[in-house]
């Protein structure tokens, strides 16, 4: 995580700023979660891209040990890797991470394990994230900002014509 003290360039850098809480809370924001949503989805890996989408459609939830077969082509560091991403974006809600007794225990008896994560666990994710990218996946709007009307934009041509410097101002 980046600190405060930074600049940031864009939406994604500066959301990559935000503690937990603040995510949440934004995604919940009816007018903005959406967006919010979307962009941290543009920006996870492509793996993380993918876990998003497909637990989305599965109804929000899946088991680990599944969600780390649906990438049999990648390797399980690629998918620690992405859901630590999605983690750390609140995209998912912690993963439960098994007790070091139970890893000294079970050493090297599951294939499906990623360091210290129980395969039995089910990955999530967050409900505000969840409602979020919903709404977004199914909404006809692109963007946080509405539609230039064909009035609208017949008007900014012909000001632009008439004022090709840019010497007007627009409302």
């Amino acid at each position: 995580m980046k600190s405060r003290d930074q600049t940031t360039t864009d939406l994604f850098t500066f959301l990559e700023t935000l503690p937990r809480a603040s995510l949440l809370s934004i995604f919940s924001d009816p007018s903005r979660g959406q967006y919010a949503a979307k962009t941290i989805l543009q920006k996870l890996p492509e793996l993380g891209r993918q876990f998003t989408i497909r637990l989305s459609v599965c109804g929000g939830s899946f088991p680990y040990a599944k969600i780390a077969d649906w990438s049999a082509k990648t390797t399980k560091k690629d998918v620690k890797m992405a859901l630590s991403r999605m983690q750390a974006l609140s995209v998912i809600d912690p993963v439960v991470k098994r007790s070091e007794e139970e890893m000294l225990g079970s050493a090297n008896k599951s294939a499906n394990t990623l360091d210290n994560i129980d395969p039995k666990c089910i990955v999530s994710l967050s409900k505000p994230f969840y409602a979020a990218i919903k709404m977004s996946l199914t909404s006809l709007t692109p963007a946080p900002y509405p539609e230039l009307t064909q009035h609208e934009l017949d008007t900014f041509i012909q000001n632009e014509k008439k004022n090709p410097r840019g010497e007007k101002k627009y409302p």
